[in-house]
């Protein structure tokens, strides 16, 4: 296989683009082309926002007639500041409830991976599926 140099560093607060040179351990004949990767990363403050409003889903409902209760949560998320600031609460956390998991009492509020951010809290974590 092929692998990247270390890089490390400390302290960053500016966005990173540098170099590093590839390598191939077990081969030492072999010659890789190009010899170097450019690594970039964007750099920014974590914070954290709460995110009021945001829909609960509710996925194999087979053709039922439901709906969330309470339909929207609040949702505790870290990430970049450019990140976190811009979410909205509609369209980018999709939070659902999966109706095939039914055990007696209420749902857990479940939440997709996301790329950019992490979701800390979501309240409440347990909601109720009616009839709509």
């Amino acid at each position: 296989f092929i692998a990247a140099s270390s890089l490390s560093m400390q302290d960053v607060r500016d966005d990173i683009d540098e170099t590093v040179a590839l390598f191939i351990d077990q081969c030492p004949r072999c010659v890789i082309n190009p010899s170097n990767v450019r690594v970039r990363a964007n750099i920014q403050i974590l914070a954290e926002n709460n995110v009021t409003g945001v829909p609960v889903e509710i996925r194999n409902g087979s053709g039922r007639l439901l709906r969330a209760d309470p339909e929207f949560v609040s949702v505790k998320v870290r990430g970049g500041v450019d990140v976190i600031s811009n979410i909205n609460a509609l369209t980018d956390l999709n939070l659902f409830v999966d109706f095939k998991e039914f055990q007696n009492g209420n749902f857990s509020v479940q939440k997709p991976d996301y790329e950019n951010f992490e979701v800390l809290d979501v309240a409440p974590s347990q909601i109720n599926v009616v009839p709509r």
